[in-house]
């Protein structure tokens, strides 16, 4: 019996040294290279920003059909691969959570106005454990529904484009855009992040086009400041970010 528990004392041991020793230090350098990831971002959609500014009469160009089926099927794409990239990393960030609260013994703490929020931090914790359940509210404060919704606004509106041009073309060329709308409607239902009254908006394609730029700025900005907090916070709870 006690050859069992001298075991597991060093298996325990052994999993806390990994998770101190060796996690930590790779999710403080992870965060970190994320953080300069945003920030290059920012700057990238920023220029884009003044680009479409100082750009003219994108509307008044005379579109070739093949070209705005292309264009159509990767703003498709983009606002799918886009949401399926920030749903990863905040599912990540959930589960990893997650998993290390597995490894505490923890009893809210009741008040009089009911359990006490879980805080790592208060309960003397070690570090990784305050870093990532702060990492993950942080994430639940950024949404990606603004920009999804501006992309499939401008989808509608190329579309709408298509259509126009397309009337000399009959049957075809109706079957090819009523697919690309029902794509569109399917991306709007499996993500849940298009609202009715954002989808039904028309505009010029200049003027939408401007606010899914204007929309990743904000998300960029947005998710940047989630990141040089977490990093402050690293810095607050400990001197140098791993010993």
């Amino acid at each position: 019996m006690n050859i069992a528990i001298q075991v597991v004392d060093r298996i325990s041991m052994k999993i806390n040294f990994l998770r101190d020793e060796a996690l930590y230090p790779q999710l403080y350098e992870f965060i970190h290279r994320l953080t300069r990831m945003w920030r290059s971002m920012l700057d990238c959609h920023r220029s884009q920003r003044e680009a479409i500014e100082d750009a003219k009469r994108l509307d008044s160009i005379a579109p070739q059909l093949e070209a705005i089926s292309q264009l159509e099927h990767d703003l498709i794409t983009w606002a799918m691969a886009f949401s399926d990239w920030f749903t990863a990393q905040k599912s990540f960030v959930h589960s990893l959570s997650n998993w290390l609260h597995k490894c505490l013994l923890y009893i809210p703490e009741e008040t009089p106005e009911g359990p006490a929020p879980f805080s790592p931090g208060r309960i003397g914790a070690p570090h990784v454990f305050v870093v990532c359940n702060q990492w993950s509210q942080l994430l639940d404060t950024i949404s990606e529904h603004q920009v999804v919704e501006s992309m499939q606004v401008l989808a509608r509106n190329v579309l709408k484009l298509w259509h126009h041009q397309d009337k000399a073309d009959g049957v075809k060329g109706n079957k090819e855009i009523q697919a690309m709308e029902k794509r569109i409607v399917q991306i709007s239902r499996a993500r849940c992040a298009v609202y009715q009254s954002e989808t039904s908006k028309t505009g010029s394609v200049q003027a939408s086009l401007h606010r899914v730029v204007d929309a990743m700025e904000k998300f960029t900005a947005d998710s940047l400041k989630v990141y040089e907090e977490l990093l402050q916070r690293i810095t607050d709870i400990t001197v140098q970010p791993f010993s």
